[in-house]
């Protein structure tokens, strides 16, 4: 016991130097870790380009174009899908909170006091949006650099995609024939899980915009971009989009319409979610439901919405190594 004692606070120590390793170069992990993703993803249309004699240097070259397109394409898509309806989203959430307000003073908590107008806010909480807007500024400097080290590693990777591939399958200490399976099982899985991911996203999508039109809820392009998006980062953001979209049906079509969009908004990101994922990635991604949520809130409090992001298929193709290097060392 005191051998074993000593191992785990050992091994305990180790985890708080990695995390606090990791947390303290973010400014480097967090964008190495976005392009080393995103050339995993997108480095099939490189070698597609490539199989049609386009040079892999320009093949490169026009994917990270494209990417960033479609990334500057989302963004204006849904700041101007928000900011177009900005009054009607104001007047209709401010609806919802006075509607709010009037069943609690119906139910007998007339003490509560819930602001009914977004400008009605207390001093300390516009304080501590105005300190939220400094601290985002201020890092406007840290997100250029951040996008530029994206940008570069980016480029080499999708230039060089094979020559990572082989240089990590042979940093894992076991035989390269092993190392090479090992990435390419990660590669597979990482794959996999993000097809499934925004497939299964457009289903809910689907599913919400489809309700808010039989309910004749307004609004239904910003809150189906705003749905969309924050799918890609599990459970968060569920509840940031369930919570706007509650309150736009509440303002706009009472209780009654925001009850049925709330009972719609919780099965579709949970269970209907869930199971076209499941169905997507069956024979792939090998993790209970159970498992998922927990690694996703572990990642979440330890890397942010990247750990949120990653944290399922990383620790599901970590287990499906765990068993392939187990089952070969047993053979």
């Amino acid at each position: 016991m005191g051998v074993r004692s000593w191992l785990l606070l050992g091994v305990l120590a180790f985890a708080a130097v990695v995390l606090w390793s990791i947390q303290f170069t973010a400014m480097l992990v967090v964008p190495a870790t976005i392009a080393i993703v995103t050339a995993l993803l997108t480095v099939p249309l490189v070698d597609r380009l490539a199989a049609w004699q386009v040079p892999r240097p320009l093949g490169a070259l026009a994917v990270l174009l494209l990417v960033a397109g479609v990334l500057v394409l989302t963004v204006v898509l849904t700041i101007t899908g928000i900011t177009s309806q900005a009054d009607t989203i104001r007047s209709q959430v401010e609806a919802g909170l006075k509607q709010v307000t009037d069943g609690l003073v119906a139910a007998g908590i007339g003490d509560l006091e819930v602001p009914t107008n977004l400008s009605d806010l207390p001093l300390d909480a516009a304080v501590s949006v105005l300190g939220g807007v400094s601290g985002a500024v201020a890092g406007v400097g840290a997100g250029v650099f951040g996008l530029f080290i994206v940008t570069v590693l980016l480029y080499f990777a999708l230039v060089d995609w094979r020559s990572f591939e082989r240089w990590t399958a042979k940093r894992l200490g076991v035989p390269e024939s092993t190392g090479e399976r090992i990435v390419s099982v990660a590669v597979h899985d990482v794959r996999l899980y993000f097809m499934g991911l925004t497939i299964s996203a457009l289903v809910v999508v689907a599913m919400i915009a489809a309700t808010m039109w039989i309910l004749a809820v307004p609004l239904i392009v910003p809150v189906a971009l705003v749905t969309f998006v924050t799918s890609y980062i599990p459970y968060v953001g569920a509840i940031v989009s369930g919570i706007f979209v509650v309150f736009v049906a509440l303002g706009s079509q009472g209780v009654v319409a925001a009850a049925i969009l709330l009972a719609v908004v919780v099965v579709s990101q949970n269970a209907v979610q869930a199971l076209v994922q499941a169905r997507i990635s069956s024979g792939g991604l090998e993790l209970h439901p159970a498992q998922f949520f927990a690694v996703t809130i572990l990642g979440t409090i330890v890397a942010g919405a990247i750990g949120a992001i990653l944290a399922a298929p990383v620790i599901a193709t970590l287990l499906k190594v765990r068993r392939y290097v187990t089952g070969n060392a047993a053979a």
